[in-house]
């Protein structure tokens, strides 16, 4: 059985990794959101070509006026978006661990959000591929507009395990309580 003094050593270091990484990885999205937002105002051409890569069209990419190009830009980050803010929430847990523990009600409260940016995340994406995609199909070709959705076993693999990580956080309410009372009673 693990000594107490070995496994919050432990969680301290796991809360101070998630913390750097976190940080890590919410700067290259920064820098992945500023370029492409960057390219649309100022190459709406090669904003083109990157979304239509991006969204795995085949025919060659449309035209694209500098608003159009920034509207499309904007509407595929949208997912984007939700996972800067589930990484903020993220980092905000693993700083929270470090300074308080890991039986507070902001903990809880922290994993049920995340939980369901994680659940989210997979049918935003979705949805926001499709209007994409047909957007810049239809910028291509006005008379014509068609779309698809698509969805891998990793979307709903990541549905699902936001809706544990939503239950975890359920879970966490009453350990807090329980913790709490056994601190009381000790």
């Amino acid at each position: 059985m693990p000594s107490l003094p070995k496994t919050a050593d432990r969680l301290q270091t796991t809360a101070t990794l998630g913390v750097w990484l976190t940080t890590a990885v919410l700067i290259l999205l920064s820098g992945v959101i500023a370029f492409f937002l960057w390219t649309a105002l100022t190459d709406s051409g090669e904003a083109a070509r990157l979304l239509a890569d991006q969204l795995g069209m085949n025919d060659p990419a449309p035209f694209l006026s500098i608003p159009q190009a920034l509207l499309l830009t904007l509407l595929w980050l949208i997912s984007d978006v939700v996972a800067f803010i589930m990484l903020l929430q993220i980092r905000a847990l693993f700083v929270g661990i470090r300074a308080r523990g890991i039986f507070t009600t902001q903990t809880a409260e922290r994993l049920r959000r995340i939980g369901w940016l994680v659940f989210i995340i997979a049918p935003v994406g979705v949805l926001v591929n499709m209007c994409a995609s047909m957007l810049l199909h239809h910028w291509r070709d006005p008379t014509g507009l068609h779309g698809s959705i698509s969805m891998s076993d990793g979307d709903f693999y990541a549905m699902v395990i936001g809706l544990v990580i939503v239950a975890v956080g359920h879970i966490m309410v009453d350990a807090t309580r329980l913790d709490a009372e056994n601190r009381a009673f000790v």
